[in-house]
């Protein structure tokens, strides 16, 4: 199994020798590859992706750091940069670009280079498991059924799912909210004409957005109906949620749509309101109210509850009344919402 490879991209020749030297007294765990420029560099790496890249910040043909940015994956490989004079402006730049550590050059410096190297492969281990766990839970969210969209306190996007294409494609007012680095405030302002067939959602999500960020609420929910053109009209609800208390507050926002929800809300305060006329009847009268929504004539009625044709007829015209039934419909409709 051959070892870890290092690729040292240094121009000092002394310096390579002292790192090479490092790397190779007492059996290193490591094999080493000394270059001397930026292009030798990416030769190298295209002949044999290395584990690690060790860096002088400035070369002959470049910077150290530009090996960061070339990387075809950033997931290839970790890059340590050094220099011999180190200040604080160069490791803001580095670190910024993605180098995985910056180092000053010193006696000491080359002589641990091995265990900056093991220090270094481990911590990007961790990264690594913290990516692949990230991507994870993005890929999970992106098939929620719901839109997840998270800003920043100027109401900037920072991450936004897909969900909206699936929940609620015809909706193309919602849209501009999947467009990562927009502003959300700024979407919902710039409505046009034919945006008015949202029902005022995007400006009560704006406004709820305000009142969530001025007040300190941790959560708002609000639900609306929308009426489409040329389409079945459908409810959609949404969430503001703060995740942070301090700093940069993040704020989460989740639309669903929620039109079978609404449906069958509606059909159970249907069936409870039906439930309660049929209530306000005689024993008798929901009896004869119950034939009748069987479709059983009058007279078939009078015979089964041993009763004149008359009677039947008075309780059922009794029972129409308080149900404020006008037909044999109505009356049927009230007993199947009512069961």
């Amino acid at each position: 199994m051959s070892k870890p490879l290092v690729l040292c991209v240094e121009d000092e020749i002394a310096h390579a020798k002292l790192i090479e030297r490092a790397f190779r007294r007492d059996e290193s765990q490591f094999d080493v590859r000394i270059v001397y420029s930026i292009n030798e560099a990416r030769t190298a790496i295209s002949e044999r992706r290395p584990q690690l890249v060790v860096a002088d910040y400035l070369l002959t043909d470049g910077k150290g750091v530009d090996l960061v940015l070339s990387r075809e994956n950033p997931d290839d490989f970790p890059v340590i940069i050094i220099t011999s004079q180190g200040n604080e402006g160069i490791a803001v730049e580095v670190m910024k670009k993605g180098a995985m550590d910056y180092v000053v050059k010193s006696e000491t410096m080359f002589q641990e280079m091995p265990q900056i190297a093991e220090r270094t492969l481990r911590e990007w281990k961790l990264v690594l498991e913290r990516r692949q766990l990230h991507r994870l839970i993005t890929g999970v969210i992106d098939y929620l059924p719901e839109q997840i969209i998270v800003i920043n306190g100027e109401g900037t996007i920072l991450f936004s799912n897909e969900g909206i294409r699936r929940i609620a494609p015809s909706c193309e007012f919602l849209t501009p909210l999947l467009a990562k680095g927009g502003n959300i405030f700024e979407v919902c302002r710039n409505r046009t004409d034919t945006d008015r067939c949202d029902g005022g959602f995007l400006n009560f999500l704006a406004g709820d957005l305000r009142d969530s960020q001025s007040s300190g609420q941790a959560m708002f929910r609000q639900e609306h109906h929308i009426e489409q053109k040329d389409q079945e009209a459908i409810w959609l609800e949404y969430a503001i949620y703060k995740l942070e208390e301090t700093g940069d507050a993040k704020t989460m926002i989740t639309i669903a749509e929620i039109t079978e929800r609404k449906q069958q809300e509606e059909q159970i305060r249907d069936q409870a309101v039906h439930k309660a006329r049929l209530e306000m009847l005689s024993p008798r009268e929901k009896t004869v109210v119950e034939k009748v929504a069987q479709g059983l004539p009058n007279k078939t009625i009078a015979v089964q509850l041993d009763l004149s044709e008359r009677t039947v007829e008075k309780h059922r015209a009794a029972a129409m009344k308080k149900l404020g039934a006008r037909s044999v419909a109505d009356v049927i409709r009230v007993v199947l919402h009512a069961t």
